[in-house]
C-alpha cells in the first residue's frame, strides 16, 4: 500500500472518529438539557469551520485574480449560517428569515466595496464574494437545520452516505478506475469511481438510516442515498472548477492527502439542499 493511501486511510478514520463523538456529545448534551437551545455544539464547530472554510474560497478567488470582500464575506457566512436558530431564538420558520438575512448580508457586500473599492472591479469583486458566501453560507445553514429540523440520526445518515460515497469512490476509482468522467476537469474521477461511490452512499443511508431508526423503508433509504452520492460527487466537481480556475491543486495544505478544509467539506456543503429537501419529502411520506 502507498504511503499516501495509509495517510488518507488513517486521517480519514480519525476524522470520523471524532465527527462521531461530536454527533453523539451534541445528541447526549440535547437529551440531558433539553431546555437549551438544540444544536449549540454542532454550531460551535460548524461555524467557524465555515469562516475557515471561506478564507480558503478567499485564496482560491486570488489564485483567479479576484478579492473577495473580507468583512461582508466573513460575516455574511456566519449570518446566513446561523439562520435555523433565528427560529429557535425568535420564532418563525427558518425560510422566514432565509430572505431578509440575504439581503442584509447583499447590502454589507456592496457597502464594503463601496467604501473599500469604489468601482473597481464591481463585478467580479461583488459577484464573486456573493457565490462565496451562498457557497459556504447556504450549505452551513442548510447543515445546521437538517440537525435541527430532524435531529442527530437524520444528520448522521446524511453525512454517511456524502462521505462514504467519497471513499468508495476513491478506492474504487484507485482500483479499477479506466474510463475519465471529465478530464479537463478532475482527472482522477472516473465512471467507475462513481459506480463505486454511489454503491457506497446508498449502502450506508440503508444500513446507518436502519441501525439508528429513521422511520423510513429501504428503499426510501435507497432512494435518499443515490440522491445524496449523487450531489455529493457533483459538488465535489464544482470545487475542482474553483481550483481549477485559480490553477489550485487543493484549497490549502491543511491535511495531508486531502488538502484544506474546503476540500473535505465541499461535497456536504453541496449535498445539504437535496438532503434536506429528500428528508421533508421521505419523512412525511412515511
Amino acid at each position: 500500500m502507498k504511503k499516501s493511501m495509509r495517510i488518507r486511510i488513517f486521517l480519514g478514520t480519525v476524522m470520523i472518529l471524532v465527527l462521531s463523538g461530536l454527533l453523539v456529545l451534541d445528541w447526549w448534551l440535547e437529551q440531558i438539557r433539553p431546555q437549551v437551545v438544540a444544536g449549540w455544539l454542532m454550531a460551535a464547530i460548524v461555524l467557524p469551520m465555515g469562516v475557515l472554510a471561506f478564507g480558503e474560497l478567499s485564496r482560491l478567488a486570488g489564485g483567479a485574480g479576484v478579492r473577495l470582500m473580507p468583512a461582508s464575506g466573513y460575516a455574511g457566512v456566519l449570518l446566513i449560517g446561523f439562520i435555523p436558530f433565528f427560529r429557535q431564538l425568535y420564532g418563525g420558520g427558518s425560510g422566514a428569515w432565509t430572505l431578509p438575512v440575504c439581503s442584509l448580508v447583499l447590502m454589507g457586500i456592496f457597502a464594503e466595496q463601496m467604501i473599500r473599492r469604489r468601482a473597481l472591479g464591481v463585478f467580479q469583486q461583488v459577484g464573486a464574494t456573493v457565490l462565496g458566501v451562498l457557497y459556504v453560507g447556504l450549505g452551513i445553514s442548510l447543515l445546521m437545520a437538517i440537525r435541527l429540523d430532524f435531529g442527530i440520526p437524520a444528520l448522521t445518515v446524511f453525512l454517511a452516505g456524502v462521505k462514504f460515497t467519497d471513499i468508495g469512490a476513491y478506492f474504487t476509482g484507485s482500483a479499477w478506475g479506466r474510463h475519465k468522467m471529465v478530464p479537463w476537469l478532475s482527472p482522477g474521477k472516473s465512471w467507475q469511481g462513481l459506480a463505486g461511490g454511489l454503491a457506497a452512499g446508498m449502502a450506508a443511508c440503508v444500513l446507518f438510516g436502519t441501525v439508528l431508526g429513521l422511520p423510513l423503508g429501504i428503499w426510501q433509504l435507497l432512494i435518499l442515498g443515490v440522491l445524496l452520492a449523487t450531489a455529493g460527487q457533483f459538488g465535489d466537481l464544482c470545487e475542482s472548477l474553483l481550483k481549477r480556475s485559480a490553477t489550485f491543486k487543493d484549497s490549502a495544505d491543511m491535511l495531508p492527502e486531502f488538502g484544506g478544509l474546503l476540500d473535505v467539506i465541499d461535497s456536504p456543503l453541496m449535498a445539504a439542499g437535496v438532503g434536506y429537501v429528500m428528508l421533508s419529502l421521505l419523512w412525511g411520506a412515511s
